[in-house]
């Protein structure tokens, strides 16, 4: 029985601190490396983990590495054999980890005590997830996150990739720069303005949420997903299950967005005077209409050729959090 570490080389704080983990966990037999120099690396990494009998994964990346993770595991793993995960916010998006992370992650600690296996697996200092699987995207590859966007949200995300990260922000700051940069979108943008990176556009999206409608039109965005906790400590979603997807959408043009903003967000204020573009349900299957790319943990997907995008729940994880 021993704990493996995977460690993607390329995430932000791995790039600023190289061989961080392993010099806190030098010497340790108990302990099995794995460092993912490209993602094709993941699969073989996390197979010779199983071989090895790991029982608990310590994952020092960001969303996109969790998410490839995950779905390695969920596809080749029975439910009751998936090892615990620890997750280190070393990546430049983690909003996983706030919800699901280790807590004070840069205390070495705490690392070692998640490196001892016996502590792993008695632990309880745990949260328990269920995936956000989506079936049957373009290339017909399963994957399993934790947040879906859809919209605004896509095209939030590919703006900062491209314009906020690369002014050195990440995390909760990053997060705070993208979001004020789409309320001055929609209060100087105009409704025919149909440029393609615009965050303030209208999206054609339907969604079934257990065979029930939920939306249908145009769409300012919409998410789905397991996680308590999303960006900036927010809750944007109500009517909700704890095991069970949790869907939002705000149809467009919103209304009264800077003023519903703190509702939709953190339910300041009662949720029921919220203007209908605001819709929240929970559901464990989800058929999704749209022709737009979408965003899982970071990486963009895109919809099936024909028919709907399927949108399931996934098995649950248990996340050491310290």
């Amino acid at each position: 029985m021993s704990v493996g570490v995977l460690v993607n080389p390329s995430a932000r704080e791995n790039l600023r601190r190289p061989n961080r983990l392993e010099e806190y966990l030098a010497g340790r037999p108990d302990v099995v490396f794995g460092r993912a120099d490209r993602f094709e690396d993941l699969a073989d990494i996390l197979d010779d983990f199983m071989r090895r009998e790991v029982r608990a994964i310590l994952i020092s990346g960001g969303d996109g590495t969790v998410q490839a993770v995950q779905t390695r595991l969920a596809e080749m793993l029975p439910a009751d054999r998936l090892p615990r995960l620890a997750i280190i916010p070393d990546g430049t998006t983690n909003m996983n980890a706030a919800d699901i992370g280790v807590q004070n992650p840069r205390s070495r600690v705490i690392l070692e005590r998640l490196s001892v296996a016996e502590y792993c697996v008695r632990s309880t200092n745990v949260k328990r997830r269920y995936t956000v699987r989506v079936d049957n995207p373009s290339d017909g590859t399963p994957r399993h996150g934790m947040f879906l966007g859809l919209g605004a949200i896509h095209r939030a995300v590919v703006m900062c990739y491209r314009d906020v990260h690369t002014l050195g922000l990440a995390g909760g700051s990053a997060n705070a720069v993208t979001l004020a940069k789409a309320l001055f979108s929609s209060l100087v943008g105009r409704d025919g303005d149909e440029d393609p990176e615009r965050i303030y556009q209208p999206t054609p999206i339907a969604i079934a949420a257990d065979g029930r409608p939920h939306c249908d039109g145009d769409q300012f965005l919409a998410l789905v997903t397991t996680l308590h906790r999303l960006v900036l400590a927010s809750r944007p979603f109500w009517n909700q299950s704890k095991e069970a997807l949790k869907v939002t959408s705000v149809a467009f043009p919103p209304r009264r967005l800077l003023s519903s903003l703190p509702t939709a967000m953190y339910g300041l204020g009662s949720r029921r005077w919220l203007p209908d573009a605001y819709r929240s349900t929970a559901a464990t299957l989800l058929e999704i209409h749209t022709r737009a790319p979408v965003i899982l943990d970071g990486e963009t997907l895109q919809p099936p050729a024909d028919g709907p995008m399927t949108v399931s729940l996934g098995p649950a994880f248990e996340y050491l959090c310290g």
